[in-house]
């Protein structure tokens, strides 16, 4: 159920994909906030890093999922990035809306968790957040080269994804946050699984 599934090699090839087409292609830890998710349990300060994070997770899966339909003519990609909108921009929804209600401030577009940008892909991103130079090669690429591109940042933005949700599960407090990272883990883990099969290997 909250088991972490290990992919460091996965991510650790998919990475190096990205470096080599592209040449080289925080998390701000808050105090308990004063509102509540749900029951009588108010959000700790790992459920509200939990949402700062993933905010701009969302955001870059969602931009990513939005140029699939213009760049690439695999279905099975275009399949998968329809459903990775129709799952995660609710998502981003709630998680956007707790912020709020917990008077926390919802990070900027472009910015990770600690309003910062994400390094090289020569090592695999904190959060599984992607450069902008990255996202914006990306939205240059056609056929193949997109199809490969777009499967390898997706694997490290839902590793990412993983990540922050079995952390919140470890130490978050509120049940609908736990309820949320619980989807979020088993979502993208099959994902994950989907995309392994889809990446050209070798």
């Amino acid at each position: 159920m909250t088991t972490r599934f290990p992919l460091r090699l996965v991510l650790t090839s998919a990475a190096a994909a990205v470096g080599l087409a592209l040449t080289g292609c925080s998390d701000g830890g808050q105090d308990t906030g004063s509102g509540t998710t749900g029951g009588d349990t108010a959000p700790n300060a790992a459920d509200i890093e939990f949402a700062r994070d993933m905010v701009p997770h969302q955001r870059q899966a969602l931009e990513m999922a939005e140029l699939a339909p213009e760049h690439t003519e695999n279905a099975e990609i275009q399949e998968l990035a329809d459903r990775i909108e129709g799952t995660q921009r609710p998502e981003l929804d709630q998680l956007t809306s707790w912020l709020e209600e917990w008077d926390e401030e919802v990070p900027e577009d472009g910015a990770g968790g600690d309003g910062s940008t994400s390094p090289s892909a020569s090592a695999v991103p904190p959060h599984g957040l992607l450069s902008e130079d990255e996202l914006r090669r990306l939205a240059e690429a056609e056929g193949d080269e997109f199809d490969q591109l777009w499967l390898s940042m997706m694997l490290i933005n839902h590793q990412g994804g993983v990540d922050l949700a079995q952390t919140v599960l470890d130490e978050g407090e509120s049940p609908e946050v736990a309820e949320l990272a619980e989807r979020v883990l088993n979502t993208q883990q099959a994902e994950i699984d989907e995309m392994q099969t889809l990446l050209p290997q070798g």
